[in-house]
Parts: structure tokens; sequence; C-alpha cells
């Protein structure tokens, strides 16, 4: 049993190391910034981009042949470039949840946006080698790769969190019950806990020598491979790291096992080196010392300068745990000696010589057995603490997107000031095309950074949504928009993002010549699904099952509807969402948020296109119920406060704030959604049209200041 049990605690600890580094060093959104900047540094890296999408450029423009060097040096300067790091640091971090965790090929390649924002780049800084460079080819693309890779990888980033912390935990209660079980002999077990611990993480640190050894020789000469050895570079380093700092609470848990000596058990490791004969080991044990002497010396001749660092900071490591433990000691034994000395001087008042002698000499005894356990106490504890303090730290790392804290029962959308007001007389944060979310697997020309939940989670509660009829195809996970819908779909793309635009999306998704088979259901796509889908149905469920978990929240749903009121009725009763939605009264009157809650009646839908007429009354006419500004501006002066949609006596007003740049929209966003353009547009818009703005719609709602300026409109910017 006890075998079982080390054998287990050494697997889940090696298994929980190699997680906690992934989580801290690949999940945490600031770190995995620094490391994805330096690998864009790599030379090797920079040279397979450069060539790579200057392959894609020349297909596209096969007479830029001719400058084809000019535009791959132009390319790679700007790829390493330190002009060049804002603009990838800014695109990167709201990416980074969509990482699939498959590849370090997928991110660069989501960054680089396949070429469009190093083209750009190079034409600021590059002009005479890009002069020819066609501006059709500057396409945003926020995901690239499959939908089951990006699905699969997401369920393996949870996991990762969760063996972070429970393998360690794990390996310490199986480690711990190996010296439980070894009655009598619990010294001599903490002894053999510490070599376990000590050999794996020692394990783990020469392994990081031995990958990287082989992938430095075996990774091809491509892009994918300059990407796995730059990548495994990064990644290396907090390995071992971890390893070895395990290694060294393991060194201090085996010296307590054995501290017979005063200082550290030098004396008895000493005594046990010089009266130790080879031939009298076992032959088990020499075979094994013979292996792993081999071994290291094949991995210092191949990798001496990996080996030498390993040496160094093992050294180190040991050095200082010395010297803490003997300085604690020190501490102790003075504590101890004053103790001490305060009983010997009560013993010297006895009268009787001889009992005094023996007195003093059992109390010498029991202070020496006092000062042993004190010692060993002091280094079992800063083991542990070491082990802990790894544990940790390891699973501290992950940056998870923060969720709503319980609904306070008197707050109404996170405020007790908005019970009373009536609905059109409150602003709720809004997204534009909500579905189109970088985190969500397959999505091009994204708008969003997360789904829909994920903003639910961070305080979005107005929705704009589009919903098509939608096919799969012969590719997984890409669905096609029905031959009934795809002409207007293809038109609403292209008068959006441009022709030459949706073309090469629509290349680079291999999804022009793909045919719709199956049944047909409702899918939430911006106009073209093959460029991006979400099945509406289970989304639906998602959002059913956050509201029952927050019951003092009401939101909208304002639906761009391809798709039949019919349908969408299919679709919220389907998702058990019909107890949840607002229908509204004949005096045509809107509730306060108090009264909609206490209803149960707190999901508000719009349809743009159709309404739900008597059959469907809950499925309001969108532009009866809300008038808008204009959506079509392309820099923050084309910004309008004019009626765009629905009649000037609509209750409702929806402020339309995004800029129509397909290049930068991470950016744009973060110019149009700070204070001074988006609280100026907004002040100007409710004097100009004087109505509250109720919907406040952005791109990319993380960027700039959404948040504060709807509270601001609330009248909550001083507080709640």
């Amino acid at each position: 049993m006890r075998r079982v049990l080390a054998v287990l605690g050494a697997v889940a600890l090696l298994v929980g190391l190699v997680a906690g580094v992934a989580d801290r060093q690949l999940l945490d959104t600031s770190r995995f910034v620094e490391h994805a900047d330096r690998i864009r540094q790599d030379p090797a890296v920079a040279r397979h981009l450069a060539v790579d999408l200057t392959d894609r450029i020349v297909q596209q423009q096969p007479d830029l042949v001719v400058v084809r060097p000019l535009l791959e040096g132009a390319l790679q300067s700007s790829i390493r470039s330190s002009a060049f790091r804002p603009i990838f640091r800014t695109a990167l971090a709201p990416l980074h949840q969509a990482w699939t965790g498959s590849a370090p090929t997928t991110v660069v390649l989501q960054v680089a946006d396949v070429g469009a924002v190093l083209v750009a780049v190079s034409r600021t800084f590059l002009p005479d080698a890009t002069q020819h460079v066609p501006t059709g080819i500057e396409v945003r693309l926020a995901r690239f790769g499959s939908g089951s890779a990006g699905r699969s990888a997401l369920s393996g980033m949870r996991t990762v969190r969760v063996l972070s912390w429970l393998c360690p935990l794990l390996s310490m209660l199986c480690l711990g019950g190996v010296v439980a079980l070894s009655r009598g002999r619990r010294r001599r077990a903490l002894g053999v806990v510490g070599v376990i611990v000590a050999g794996t993480g020692v394990t783990l640190a020469l392994a990081t020598v031995v990958v990287s050894f082989v992938v430095s020789r075996a990774a091809p000469d491509t892009l994918d491979g300059a990407l796995v050895d730059a990548g495994w570079r990064e990644l290396a380093g907090p390995l071992r790291n971890a390893g070895l700092l395990t290694a060294a609470a393991a060194y201090l848990l085996t010296v307590a096992s054995r501290w017979a000596a005063p200082v550290l058990g030098v004396t008895a490791w000493r005594a046990w080196l010089t009266t130790m004969r080879w031939q009298e080991l076992p032959a088990r044990t020499r075979s094994g010392v013979a292996g792993a002497a081999t071994g290291l010396g094949v991995l210092l001749v191949l990798e001496p300068t990996a080996m030498l660092a390993i040496a160094a900071i093992s050294a180190g490591l040991v050095l200082a745990l010395h010297g803490l433990a003997t300085l604690a000691r020190e501490a102790g034994a003075r504590l101890l000696a004053a103790a001490d000395g305060r009983r010997q001087h009560a013993a010297e008042r006895t009268a009787d010589g001889s009992a005094e002698t023996a007195g003093q000499t059992a109390d010498h005894t029991a202070t020496d057995e006092r000062s042993r356990r004190v010692r060993i106490g002091i280094v079992v504890g800063m083991a542990l603490v070491l082990l802990s303090g790894l544990v940790v730290w390891n699973s501290s790392g992950s940056v998870a997107s923060a969720l709503l804290s319980a609904d306070d029962p008197t707050a109404c959308n996170g405020s007790p000031l908005l019970c009373d007001r009536r609905y059109d007389q409150v602003s709720f944060p809004a997204t534009h095309n909500s579905m189109a979310a970088a985190d969500q697997a397959g999505w091009f020309l994204a708008e969003q950074p997360d789904g829909v939940i994920d903003q639910l989670d961070a305080g979005i509660r107005g929705f704009l949504i589009d919903t098509w009829y939608g096919q799969a195809t012969s590719r997984p996970g890409v669905i096609a928009n029905t031959e009934a819908t795809h002409a207007t779909a293809l038109a609403q793309a292209e008068a959006e993002y441009g022709a030459d635009v949706i073309a090469s999306a629509l290349r680079l998704r291999q999804g022009a010549g793909l045919v719709p088979e199956g049944p047909t259901a409702a899918y939430l796509c911006h106009a073209l699904c093959v460029l991006g889908s979400t099945k509406w149905e289970p989304l639906m469920v998602q959002v059913r099952e956050w509201l029952q978990q927050h019951p003092r929240q009401v939101l909208t749903f304002i639906l761009q509807d391809e798709v039949s009121p019919a349908t969408t009725a299919q679709v919220f009763s389907a998702a058990g969402l019909m107890p949840y939605v607002y229908t509204p009264s004949a005096e045509g009157t809107w509730p306060t948020l108090e009264q909609m809650i206490d209803s149960g009646q707190r999901v508000v839908v719009m349809n743009e296109n159709q309404g739900g007429g008597t059959r469907y009354p809950w499925q309001m006419s969108a532009f009866e119920e809300l008038q808008d500004t204009p959506f079509d501006a392309r820099q923050a002066s084309d910004f309008s406060c004019r009626l765009n949609r629905g009649p000037a006596t609509a209750p409702l007003f929806l402020v339309n704030h995004w800029l129509n740049q397909s290049l930068s929209r991470v950016s744009a966003s973060r110019l149009a959604n700070s204070d001074a353009v988006l609280g100026a547009r907004l002040d100007q818009c409710q004097h100009e049209r004087g109505l509250l703005p109720n919907f406040v719609a952005v791109d990319n709602y993380d960027q700039g200041d959404l948040f504060g300026q709807v509270l601001r409109l609330n009248g909550l910017d001083g507080g709640s």
C-alpha cells in the first residue's frame, strides 16, 4: 500500500508541477503576452512568418513577385520592430481568451491577422518597400483554425486549471499517507518521501534539458518548427525552476529525517560517504547509480550550458536553505538556553548536591532532545512552507473571467437606485454583434473579445445579435447559410466589409464553395455563417441558466432577425426562456425594473425586421419601440446623432457607437469607447434628441470606458 501511494504521489506531483507552470505561464494573460512578444522577436520566427505572409500576398497579387525580396525584408523588419510591440500586445491581449492551446502558430497568425497588421505597419515605417501592396489583402481575422480544435482546447484549459492545484494536493495526501502508515518508522518514511519528491523535481528539471536538445535539433526549418523551438525555450526555464524548487523542499525533508549531528546532519552524511563500499551496495542500486551517472554525463556533453545552470541553481538553493535553517536553529537554541538557565538557577538552590548533579544531567539530556526536535521542526516547517508556496504560486496563475457576486436582493441591475425607474428611464451597456466573439470557435471578423455569457458576467445587459438559417457542410464545425438566404447574407457582408475583404476571408476559410447540407437550424451569424456561427438554442439555454443564478438582472435582446418569429419562439421555448420574456402591457407604458423582476418577466426581445404580432406579442417590433443613430462611421469625426431608424416619438433610444474599420477594430474601439469620444457623443445625442441613451452599443466592450459612461448616464458614477 505504501509503495502504491508513493508512486501515485510522485506521478500526481509531476503532473501538478507541469499543469501549474502551464496555468501560470500560458493561461495568465500578462505572462502569455510577454512570452509571445519574445517569440515574435525570434529571428527564425520572424523570417518564416515573413516568408509565409509574402506567399499569401503574392498569391493574391502575382505581379508583386518582382518585389518579393523587398517585401519579405519589410515584413521581417516590421515583425521584429520595437515599433510593432504596442500593436502586437494590444491585439494579443483581448485575443488571449481565444487561444486554443494546440500550437503557438494559431496565436501568431491571429495576432498578425494573416498579414494585415504587418502590412499596415510596413506601410508606415517602410513606405517605399510596400507602395505596391494592394489594400484588398488587409483582412481582419480574429480567428484562424477549425472550430473543433478551439472547443477541445478550451476544455483542456479548464482541465489544466484544475490539475494545477488538485494534483499537488493529491500528491501531498498520498505522500502523507506513506508517512502515516509507517508506524514506528516514520522518521525513515519522511526521508523516503523526501527522496521521492526530490527525484520528481530533479526529473522534471532534467527533462527540460532533454526536450530542449530534441526540439532544437528535431524541429523542422519551417514556421511551425521555429514557433515550437522559440515557444519551448520560453517554457523550459519556468519548468526547470519549478522542479528545482520542489527538489529543494524535498532536500530539507531528507535532511530532517537524518538529523542527528548538530549542524544539519553534515557529519552523518560525511560518515556515510566515507564508510560506503561500492561493491557492498545492492546490484540494483549500483545499476541505478551507474545509469544516472551515464545520463548526467551525456547531458553535460550535449547541453553543458543548461546543465551548468541547473547545477548553479541547485547549489544556490542548498546554500540558501542551509543558511536559513541554521539562522532559525540558532534563534531557537537561544530561546531554549534562556529557559534552561532559569531551570538551572532553580536547581542550584537545592540542598542535596548529588541530587543537584543528577538533576542537571537530566536537564541537559532533556535540553538536547528539545533542541533536536526544534531543529527538525524548523526544517520540516520550511520544507512544507516551500512546497505549499509552490502549490499556491502555481494555482494562482490563471486569469479567469470575473463572475458577478451574488445579486444584492435590494438592487436591480446592480443598484437599488434603479429599482424604481421605468425600463425606458435606465441606460444599459450593450454590444454590437454580440455573438461575433474572438474566444468562440471558428469566428472570423470578431467584434467582441468573448462570448455572450462572459459578456453577461462582465456587466453587459443589451445584446445586438443576428439570426440566420444555416446548415452543416462537409467541413466539420463550418456552417453555411441556406441557399435561400446566401445571396442576402453575401450582399450584407460585402456592403459592410467590402467585396475584396470578404473574398479574401472566404479564400482563407476555404468557404466559397461549401455546399449546405443536413437539417436547417437557427444560428447566430454576422451575415455569412461560413465566417463564424453559433447555434442559437444552446446559447439561450446558457442564458437561462445565467438568469436563474442572477435573479435581479434585466436583459434585452435586439435581433436582426433573418429567421421567422415562429423560429424565434421555438428557440426561446426549447431553451426554457418563455417564463422570462416580457410581454408589453395594453397601456403601452414600461414597468419599473423592480416590477419586471418581481413578475419574472425580465428579458426584453425586439425584432428589427418582423415583429411577433398577436401570436408572439413578446417579440416587439424594434423600430416601433426604438429610435437609433447611424452606424456607418469609419472615423470618430463621422459619428452623428441624427435620426436613423424608428420614429422620433419612439420611447427607447439606441446609440450605435462603433467604427467600421475591419483592419483595426480593437484599436478603433479603444478610441471610440474612450471617455473623450464616447462621453462627448452621449452628451451630444442626449441633448440633440432629448432622450436618455437607453442602449449604448459598442464593439470590443472591454476597451475604453463603456461601463463608466453608462454609470454616469444613470447617475451612479458617484456611487450606487
